[in-house]
């Protein structure tokens, strides 16, 4: 007899007749008859094979499969393509009718959710889509293509429609029977009517709807009409049902209260982790065989259960199924698609480069190549970046593989683009120093003929098809954890439960961005659109309310199947201390003293062992701490290791006392720290470094440091000029070096980024050359980055060495010379040494590199935008004194200490991945006399 059988417990459906018909199938299905079982999912499925078994009843032969198989197997039975346009094929398509301006793209995701929407509802909008594309806003370029869609073979709810239309008994005959489908599965009720006519004989087993779920009393109805079922409500078996009484009292019944529900109230959203385990093990200990932990769908919490139950030796059926990593070949596919697409920048070359090269001290090489490469021309082009980076043997095979497509072409090219590119790709990878590769399109060759064929005659973005390949490549990818489906303890969401039964069911996440969740509104479909569509069309499109109700009722179904135990849990926090509020559910079960919530308490916690190192770790942590210590080597103290002194620039003094930890890993290891990962442009760092650059051709010979006269060096007349003819002679200068560093640039740098730039640099070099026309007219020598290192003489020798901006000299010879320092600073902030504060050290240790080459005086002039400034070293010797002797001292011993004074500047920036905790600067500070005398 063809009925649709509905039950309020799991037991009900069980004794009215479902066990039996369980067992018929299975003999059906073992003498060779065709036997479709369907189920909601596929925990639902082992339950029922589960509890069978249980009960001493055979199950044998019997495939249980799920809607998107039932709707393959009607399509290949009637002659119709199977659909398959997902997600990422239907944003391809709205995408490209739309256009690829970002609004534009926005708008495609909101489109495509309320084609999802259309979908779900089973309206396919006959002889009405204008109507309904104009109450969702939806563009004009887009209606052409929509309705193409809409009619398309492989559409789903066209699909579905057209089976519905066309189904009929055809051979070879099948039996069918449906178990567990909830609201969001009964939605397709075309294709449920479908597989009904086209079977010898169907039964349904549903879910009883609760009151509020008019939806999908329509939609039974609906089925129940168009297949000429008979309808009937599963007796109740008598079975105990402790917690049914929340059920009857939600929907307004009073009734005894049998038990009440465990209320458990964490602190935090980690609280809440442990007290699910205590649970468990509770449930466990006190006789339940079967135990669930409803999730929430789609949310990582679920996860983080699954680790926590195995981590605490807990063998649990992983229901959540996190997405698995894809392997090298998939992620190679993955990063060519972004590099050819939205992603054509070095973050994604480095990605590939990852992928590909197997030596990982090259790799190494190749990571400060590439952040030079960038650093000279803050392009993120790979057209200026990929030139001269890699091996001449890599380079072509690498420029070939990402040769950019072109912007508009056939979907076909753009597929055998990709196909060319993985080719490539291939034979990049035989190259040696690479990995070896195999990679194809096998499994995207199918969807493309049918993309190609819907998009026949229209032209699309490379762009888009790459992003495109990109999302088909990045689908999820299941990744099974814990102990398989025959653990007693199961993680899954309530949907998928729906329809079982277990001796106790947990419920977390009961507060804040748990359950019911709050959605944010599509533009396109408001609940206004909703609601005159609702009543203008008469299907069933659902609100914010609608969604939040429908998660509801599944855990509302479900409470009533816990057979012994049942327990919420909640945060009165969330993971950043903002206080969050229980859900309906708690506020419902605490109101009229029902249940009274209990705090979480870690019980039976056993005194941690002690670890191996913890007192070793304490003594360290004393002697970091006590002032009356000096540093030691846990102190990044390197006295003793025998290591090379380094001159130290004086640009980097100042950093040495503030970041002395950053500066050790500098100087000892090598290790600079990496402030940006992502390769993005650093606007006043290439102002800076375009201006030295300039400013040092302009002023003579950049980087020779040779001693010249004025008038040799400008390429003047006289070694003598006045201020008038140097002022002209430079700008000209400056015109000539400009033109050169725009000949220079590649097309890629020619960008408004670049020549805003290239204007300021030519604005501050003109000021620059303003400012200083008057010093070099009356200085008849001078150098241009001239370099010095010394070794400054007395008690405290201290190493130093590097390049001088300009010098001007009275003689050509720096010993026993007149000099001026010019330093240029790019900054309007006029310069102010503090050396008791540890900065301005730099302006000192030009005065004494100079001295200590013999020169007679020193004077020191800061260019800036705005002025020229003369700076007095002197002012502040003593305490310039008193740090250089505590330089020479770090520098000697190589004793750097953790930590700088807050006071600093640059001391915010001493923050290490290193195991430590702050330490008071007034330590540190007694340390480094204590050390350093």
């Amino acid at each position: 007899m063809n009925a649709l059988y509905l039950f309020h417990h799991v037991e009900d459906a069980w004794q009215a007749g479902l066990a039996a018909e369980v067992e018929r199938l299975s003999r059906q299905a073992m003498a060779g008859r065709a036997v479709w079982f369907v189920t909601g999912s596929f925990l639902q499925a082992h339950w029922l094979r589960s509890h069978q078994l249980r009960a001493g009843r055979s199950l044998f032969g019997l495939e249980f499969i799920d809607l998107r198989t039932v709707r393959q197997r009607l399509c290949r039975r009637n002659g119709l393509p199977s659909p398959s346009f997902g997600r990422e094929t239907l944003r391809l398509i709205l995408q490209n009718a739309l256009g690829e301006d970002p609004v534009h793209a926005s708008m495609a995701d909101h489109l495509l959710i309320a084609l999802d929407e259309f979908a779900l509802s089973g309206f396919t909008c006959s002889g009405r889509l204008e109507d309904v594309l104009r109450i969702l806003r939806v563009p004009a370029p887009a209606w052409e293509t929509v309705a193409q869609l809409f009619h398309s073979p492989y559409w789903r709810p066209r699909v579905d429609e057209r089976l519905r239309q066309s189904a009929a008994r055809a051979h070879p005959p099948f039996e069918l029977c449906v178990y567990g489908l909830g609201s969001l599965e009964l939605r397709q009720t075309d294709l449920l009517i479908a597989a009904a006519r086209s079977a010898e004989a169907f039964s349904f087993w549903l879910p009883q709807p609760l009151p509020t779920a008019d939806a999908d009393f329509q939609n039974l109805e609906r089925l129940e009409q168009e297949t000429g079922a008979e309808r009937d409500i599963c007796a109740a078996s008598g079975v105990d049902q402790p917690f049914g009484w929340v059920l009857e009292s939600r929907q307004g019944f009073s009734g005894p209260v049998s038990r009440r529900p465990q209320l458990v109230c964490a602190g935090r959203p980690a609280d809440e982790v442990d007290a699910v385990v205590q649970l468990v093990a509770e449930a466990l200990l006190g006789g339940c065989r079967d135990v669930l932990v409803a999730v929430p769908e789609h949310d990582p919490f679920g996860m983080i259960i699954v680790d926590a139950l195995s981590s605490a030796g807990i063998a649990v059926a992983d229901e959540v199924r996190r997405n698995a990593h894809g392997n090298r070949g998939i992620e190679l596919q993955k990063t060519l698609a972004r590099l050819h697409g939205r992603d054509r920048t070095p973050r994604a070359l480095w990605r590939m480069f990852e992928l590909l090269v197997l030596d990982e001290s090259v790799l190494g090489r190749l990571r400060q190549r590439l952040a030079k490469h960038f650093d000279e021309r803050q392009a993120a082009s790979l057209e200026a970046i990929l030139p001269g980076l890699v091996p001449p043997e890599w380079e072509s095979g690498l420029l070939r593989l990402l040769a950019p497509w072109p912007e508009r072409a056939a979907f076909e090219d753009l597929a055998a683009s990709w196909r060319q590119a993985l080719e490539d790709a291939n034979a990049l990878a035989d190259l040696p120093g690479l990995r070896p590769f195999r990679l194809d399109t096998g499994d995207l060759e199918p969807l493309w003929h049918e993309v190609a064929d819907f998009l026949r005659g229209r032209l699309i973005s490379g762009r888009l098809f790459a992003d495109f390949l990109y999302d088909l490549l990045n689908q999820p990818r299941r990744l099974q954890l814990g102990a398989g489906r025959t653990a007693w303890v199961c993680v899954a969401s309530a949907r998928r439960a729906l329809g079982t039964a277990y001796d106790a069911i947990i419920v977390p996440r009961c507060s804040g961005e748990g359950w019911p969740r709050v959605t944010t509104e599509n533009p396109l479909l408001t609940d206004l659109a909703r609601a005159e569509m609702r009543s203008r069309y008469r299907f069933n499109w659902q609100g914010k309310l609608d969604k939040q109700r429908l998660e509801l009722d599944y855990y509302l179904h479900l409470l009533v199947q816990a057979r012994k135990e049942l327990c919420f849990t909640y945060t009165t926090a969330d993971a950043l201390g903002e206080t969050v509020v229980p859900n309906e559910i708690i506020t419902f079960l605490q109101s009229g003293s029902h249940s009274r919530p209990r705090a979480f308490v870690r019980a039976g916690q056993v005194p941690p062992a002690p670890i191996e190192g913890l007192t070793h770790f304490a003594s360290v942590r004393a002697r970091r701490t006590d002032a009356r210590l000096p540093f030691d080597e846990y102190s990044l103290s390197f006295e003793g290791a025998g290591l090379r002194v380094k001159p130290w620039s004086p640009s980097v003094l100042d950093k040495v006392l503030s970041q002395p930890a950053t500066f050790a890993f500098k100087q000892v290891f090598g290790c600079a720290r990496e402030y940006d990962r992502e390769f993005r442009r650093e606007f006043r760092l290439t102002l800076g470094r375009v201006i030295h650059c300039w400013l040092g051709q302009i002023f003579g010979e950049s980087g020779s440091g040779s001693t010249l006269a004025t008038g040799l060096a400008l390429g003047l007349s006289s070694g003598c000029c006045d201020a008038d003819a140097v002022r002209d002679r430079l700008r000209q200068r400056l015109r000539e070096v400009q033109d050169t560093h725009l000949r220079r640039l590649s097309e890629a740098q020619r960008c408004v980024w670049w020549e805003s730039i290239l204007r300021q640099a030519a604005w501050v070099c003109d000021r620059f050359v303003e400012q200083l026309a008057g010093p070099l007219a009356r200085s008849p020598w001078l150098a241009a980055e001239f370099p010095m290192e010394v070794t400054l003489p007395g008690p405290d020798p201290l190493a130093l060495c590097g390049r001088i901006d300009l010098v001007l000299l009275d003689r050509a010879d720096v010993k026993a010379a007149n000099l001026v320092v010019v330093d240029f600073k790019t900054s309007k902030r006029k310069p102010a040494p503090k050396p008791a504060g540890g900065s301005g050290l730099q302006f000192h240790a030009y005065r004494w590199m100079c001295e200590a080459l013999g020169a007679q005086t020193t004077r020191i002039l800061v260019t800036r935008i705005g002025g020229t400034d003369e700076v007095n070293p002197g002012a502040d010797e003593q305490a310039a004194a008193a740090l250089r002797s505590t330089l020479a001292a770090i520098q000697r011993r190589a004793c750097f200490g953790y930590g700088g004074d807050p006071g600093s500047r640059d001391a915010q920036d001493e923050v290490l991945p290193i195991a430590t905790v702050p330490i008071n600067s007034a330590v540190l500070r007694a340390k480094r006399r204590l050390t350093l005398g």
